[in-house]
């Protein structure tokens, strides 16, 4: 939170963010998508406690909101709070999203994995990862992002099959080699 003295450049753009937000709730109070951009405004102006009461009223007449549950997780992230904020992230994952609802809420899962594989939480990361890895892209990159982790989850067999999937397709695949000799590693085959 910035404290006195002159304003940040990003600072005026999210009081204007937040004024604009707070203008068209004006106009068209039940308006579900400018109450969300006003939560969204709040966080980004630094103001977690203005964006949680914002998002509570939202959530008090939707709880199935899955964008409104995701910023709430995200304030819950800001304030440290990582238990509520992975509940909020679990109720974005199975909200109701105004478009391509598959889409939104795998990408939901991988920011929750991504919170949780920063945190070391190697249970909370296997539990997640294990429902996303045959919805996961199929391109290389994520592959080797989903076996690498596999890993830090634990799951060395998983992301030992992982990489030699990889292999099959992209037998020159250098980093493929490399996450595999770490998942055989982790199994204890040094061989």
């Amino acid at each position: 939170v910035f404290h006195g003295g002159p304003r940040s450049p990003h600072q005026g753009n999210n009081t204007a963010a937040l004024d604009r937000s707070t203008d068209a709730i004006g106009i068209e109070r039940r308006n579900r998508y400018y109450q969300r951009t006003l939560g969204q405004a709040q966080v980004a102006a630094g103001k977690p406690a203005d964006a949680e009461a914002t998002l509570n009223a939202l959530l008090a007449s939707d709880s199935t909101d899955g964008p409104a549950n995701l910023i709430m997780a995200r304030v819950q992230v800001k304030e440290g709070q990582f238990p509520e904020a992975i509940s909020y992230f679990h109720r974005a994952i199975y909200g109701q999203w105004p478009d391509d609802a598959a889409a939104s809420r795998l990408r939901v899962r991988f920011e929750l994995i991504d919170l949780l594989a920063q945190r070391d939480s190697k249970e909370e990361l296997r539990a997640e990862l294990l429902p996303v890895e045959d919805q996961a892209p199929r391109d290389l990159a994520a592959r080797a992002r989903m076996g690498r982790l596999l890993l830090q989850a634990g799951s060395p067999v998983r992301s030992a099959n992982v990489f030699r999937g990889i292999l099959q397709e992209a037998p020159s695949n250098a980093g493929a080699y490399a996450g595999l000799g770490d998942a055989e590693f982790a199994q204890g085959n040094y061989r």
